[in-house]
């Protein structure tokens, strides 16, 4: 288990996951979060990591493709907006 509050935070878990992270969901979406969660992801030129983040994507990390999504739930089922 690691806590986010943690400095360093991110190279503890790029060297526990032996850098085989590919992906995230990046749940915060705000300030460096998204930085932060690509410190974590093993990338290189050739092989981009992917985040899907809970708000439009801002700047990232060259190596990364950020993609966003829209989750609504009332009383934990899925709802689609306008019914």
């Amino acid at each position: 288990m690691f806590d986010y509050h943690d400095a360093g935070v991110e190279a503890d878990i790029f060297e526990a996951t032996k850098g085989s992270i590919l992906g995230a969901i990046d749940c915060i979406s705000e300030g460096d979060s998204t930085k932060r969660a690509a410190a974590c992801m093993a990338m290189s030129e050739t092989e981009k990591g992917k985040i899907v983040r809970m708000l439009p994507p801002r700047a990232t990390p060259p190596n990364v493709t950020a993609d966003w999504i829209v989750s609504y739930t009332v009383l934990g089922e899925v709802r689609t907006p306008g019914t």
